[in-house]
Order: C-alpha cells, then sequence, then structure tokens
C-alpha cells in the first residue's frame, strides 16, 4: 500500500520513510510487526486528514509541491509524519540514521512552526544538501552506512545552522541531566 501511486508524495516528503522500507530490517517479534503497522496507519490517517481536508475542503483539485510547502498544514503534517518515521528507526534500533533525521526533523519542524526563521537561515537549501541518497543516486563526500546502497552525506554538520542545533542539544542533555541530579 505505501509503495502505490496513491502514497508516492509521502514518501517524497519524509526523509527517512522510503529508506527504512529500502531497508533489510528483519523483524522477529510479532510485538514489532504491531508496532510498525500502528505506526504506519498513524503515518497514512494523518497524510489521508490533511489530503482529505486540503484537496476536497478548500476545493484544490491540483497542487504540486511548491503550492503544499506554501501551505501551513502541510508543512505541520510533514513534521509530525517524519517525527512518527523517525520513532520506528528508534523500535527498530538504527541508531546510525538517527542524528540526521534528527536535524532533517527539526528543520522540518522549524519550516512548520517558524517560516521566518527558516527563511533567515535559508533552511530549504539546507534541507535539500542534507538529503539521504538511495540506490542510483550519489552524493560527493558519501559515508556508505553498513556496505548497502544508501548514503549519508556527512558535510552537513559543517553548516552553521547544524552548529548552533547541534551547541543547544547538548546544552539542553546537559541542563537536563543536572536537574536529574538535584
Amino acid at each position: 500500500i505505501i509503495f502505490s501511486d496513491n502514497y508516492k508524495l509521502l514518501l517524497q516528503i519524509l526523509p527517512g520513510l522510503e529508506l527504512f522500507f529500502l531497508m533489510e530490517i528483519e523483524i522477529k517479534f510479532k510485538k514489532d510487526k504491531a508496532f510498525l503497522i500502528r505506526y504506519l496507519q498513524l503515518i497514512i490517517l494523518k497524510f489521508e486528514i490533511f489530503r482529505f481536508r486540503f484537496f476536497n475542503i478548500t476545493s484544490n483539485v491540483d497542487a504540486n509541491l511548491n503550492t503544499l510547502h506554501s501551505n501551513a498544514d502541510f508543512n505541520e503534517m510533514v513534521a509530525i509524519l517524519s517525527a512518527l518515521s523517525q520513532r520506528l528507526y528508534e523500535i527498530f534500533k538504527l541508531y546510525e540514521y538517527l542524528e540526521i533525521l534528527e536535524y532533517l526533523n527539526f528543520i522540518l519542524f522549524i519550516r512548520a512552526k517558524f517560516s521566518d526563521i527558516y527563511e533567515q537561515y535559508n533552511l530549504d537549501q539546507e534541507y535539500k544538501n542534507t538529503q539521504l541518497f538511495i540506490r542510483e543516486r550519489s552524493f560527493i563526500g558519501t559515508n556508505n552506512i553498513s556496505g548497502s546502497q544508501i548514503y549519508i552525506p556527512t558535510n552537513f554538520k559543517e553548516s552553521k545552522f547544524f552548529k548552533i542545533f547541534a551547541n543547544k542539544k547538548k546544552w539542553y542533555y546537559f541542563m537536563k541531566s543536572v536537574s536529574k541530579k538535584k
């Protein structure tokens, strides 16, 4: 279902969803299969609700990705679904992808809630430069993960915005650990 034409857009807008399905993950336990099915149901449900509201209620018949990106509800839906898809990586212990997904999700959150900051830091370009590359698509200076055909760029860690993000994240976890010790 998720690879049908009906959900092709969903795979395009969520940075980690297609990658998750392209990896050969062995699901051993029924509990893990149930988690996967529940998360996919949530992702599809949220997507369908947006699609119904946007196309049926607003009478939009045809919209391209640029039009959708200018819609606040679309950007919020993408940020939420991306965070849900990141949770799949945590459940299935795919930790090598979490840092880049967390960063991409943060950019999506800023696009959804703080469009002025998104534009100020040119995060659209930052997001495009920090994509995961799959199969035949390649990236100069990439790291090949686990001998697969999946490539993750590492140059995103050199950007000004990532450095701000990483410092704030370290500060947050430091303060969280200090408050637990009290």
